[in-house]
């Protein structure tokens, strides 16, 4: 079985670290495949990782507390951008932001054009209290 090489680039604005938010990777039968967090005392970071090839992946970011301070970009070996999220979610009617987690899907080796790219969606959801 083929892999990719995924680099996950992790920051937080405050320099602490993302105080227990997680950036989890699931496979298609939602077993968990990856956990990654930015450590404490950390303004930024980076995580390397294999994932396998031709498959379909979701993505959850949340937890921990000031996640309004994290955010996190994933690609692939070529630059591809699979997936990225910023732990505030602003009200474009306000200006007022919301915590929020987010999540996502991204697909490791589709075909387009003849070259193996990688596709990837998001979404922002709401923190309950």
């Amino acid at each position: 079985m083929s892999t990719i090489t995924i680099t996950m680039q992790q920051f937080d604005s405050y320099g602490d670290g993302w105080n227990d938010a997680y950036v989890r990777i699931f496979d298609s039968g939602g077993a968990e495949v990856a956990a990654h967090t930015l450590e404490a005392n950390l303004a930024s970071g980076s995580d390397v990782f294999d994932l396998p090839d031709n498959a379909d992946y979701t993505w959850t970011f949340s937890g921990g507390n000031w996640i309004s301070e994290a955010k996190f970009e994933m690609t692939d070996e070529n630059g591809v951008v699979l997936a990225e999220a910023h732990g505030v979610e602003w009200n474009a009617q306000t200006g007022i932001p919301r915590l929020g987690s987010a999540s996502g899907s991204f697909t490791l080796g589709v075909p387009v054009e003849s070259e193996f790219l990688s596709t990837h969606s998001s979404e922002l959801g709401e923190f309950s209290a």
